[in-house]
């Protein structure tokens, strides 16, 4: 992972690593019956964006209480670069056709291409924000940097599912520069999605969980996106992300991304696939993949489906 980092070849046409944040104080919020029927409780609350774990819809909960009155603004730890795309129009092809050479005769990267920002401002920002995590305060001892910095997992084998749909190519995706090649891969030609369950699995267990940055261990991601500083993280289950945009005043029931929904995958293969194509043989293959998440929920204590195919080591 550092070396791709440092490559400026990490997670390429993927989603920016971000960190939104924001500071309630009561008094100055504007009053939401229909969600904060309560009133607003006082938080300085950051959150570091795992994948596929509800983390879009909660995003665009933190962007919405700045709306409400609260402080608060998304810092960027990571921006990925873009591959090169090809050209759509004649004037793109005359400009790739016409690309300078350096001096040496060497081409030039093509004006379609860009690689990521890595230890930029906003990366410096975000690295000084993180220092100052800390675990939840009381409503009166938030010091002016403190903020309770928190993350959502899911459970390995379900998240594997909601990953499989989005790096084929579903919204926020399609330009990921793998899509294509996963669907001709693993979803044309296959009658059921159980076998088209089971050709992703192997295909992820062969060429890594790098093949696209949504297949990325919910571990890596949260040290990754923390700098791997050493800081608490209040980590909760995917199930608490209704509460978790209740407490930011808005819709429990929203879903930024909702795999289920007709239309939003790429084919009624990847609709339709359910916890329920998994056998025994799949699910400890895909626990191999995972363990490291999995070895996670066993040390937070979260029960998950890799439970029963995995020996946990003594800590």
């Amino acid at each position: 992972m550092k070396e791709l980092y440092n490559s400026k070849s990490l997670w390429l046409n993927g989603p920016p690593i971000v960190i939104p944040w924001a500071s309630i104080d009561p008094p100055k919020m504007r009053k939401n019956a229909q969600f904060i029927s309560t009133g607003w409780n006082k938080h300085n609350i950051s959150m570091t964006h795992v994948h596929k774990t509800g983390g879009t819809s909660l995003v665009m909960a933190f962007s919405n209480v700045q709306g409400m009155g609260a402080r608060g603004t998304r810092l960027t730890v990571y921006m990925p670069g873009k591959l090169p795309r090809a050209p759509t129009n004649a004037k793109q092809l005359k400009q790739k056709a016409a690309m300078s050479r350096d001096r040496d005769g060497g081409a030039k990267r093509s004006p379609y291409q860009s690689k990521s920002n890595i230890y930029g401002p906003g990366f410096q920002r975000a690295s000084k924000f993180l220092d100052g995590a800390v675990k939840y305060r009381k409503r009166d001892e938030w010091g002016p940097t403190d903020h309770t910095l928190l993350a959502v997992v899911r459970d390995p084998a379900d998240r594997f599912i909601s990953a499989i749909g989005q790096a084929t190519g579903a919204f926020g995706s399609s330009g990921n520069g793998v899509a294509k090649d996963l669907v001709t891969e693993c979803v044309d030609g296959k009658e059921t999605s159980k076998e088209s369950l089971r050709c992703f699995i192997d295909l992820v267990k062969t060429n890594s969980t790098w093949t696209e940055v949504h297949f990325t261990p919910m571990a890596m991601e949260i040290s990754f996106a923390t700098i791997y500083k050493d800081i608490p993280v209040a980590v909760f289950p995917f199930q608490m992300v209704p509460s978790l945009m209740l407490e930011l005043g808005s819709n429990p029931n929203m879903k930024k991304k909702d795999g289920h929904q007709k239309g939003y995958r790429k084919s009624d293969i990847l609709t339709n696939m359910s916890m329920d194509d998994y056998d025994d043989d799949m699910m400890k293959s895909l626990c191999e993949i995972y363990k490291m998440d999995a070895v996670f929920f066993h040390h937070l204590g979260m029960e998950n489906s890799c439970d029963p195919h995995l020996d946990y080591p003594t800590i």
